[in-house]
């Protein structure tokens, strides 16, 4: 348990590092713009860019919050068939209040 542990911990702490660094938050790792020029830049956006980013966006972050309602109504569907068919009697059981082995159910 203790060596799992250690062994996230660590690597929590390398994705850490990489994005500290990566971001140049930390050490001032300098990022030279070598254009100002917003179609040549890995960092902005032009505005059909940015609104097709966005729109994209949308759209899939929506379409995984539908399959996510469905396969939930789905499986709340199944559940709520298989609490019915759990309580409703089998042949055997029916077959024994019929012949008097069982007492029959107070409803």
């Amino acid at each position: 348990m203790k060596r799992g542990v250690t062994i996230l911990a660590v690597l929590v702490i390398i994705m850490l590092a990489g994005s500290v660094l990566t971001a140049g938050v930390w050490g001032g790792l300098p990022i030279q713009r070598q254009t100002s020029d917003p179609a040549g830049s890995y960092f902005a956006a032009p505005p059909g860019q940015a609104a097709l980013f966005f729109i994209v966006v949308t759209a899939l972050v929506a379409g995984a919050l539908a399959n996510g309602i469905i396969i939930g109504l789905i499986l709340w569907f199944l559940n709520r068939e298989s609490k019915i068919v759990a309580s409703t009697p089998t042949r055997s059981q029916n077959e024994a209040v019929d012949s008097g082995a069982l007492p029959e159910k107070a409803s």
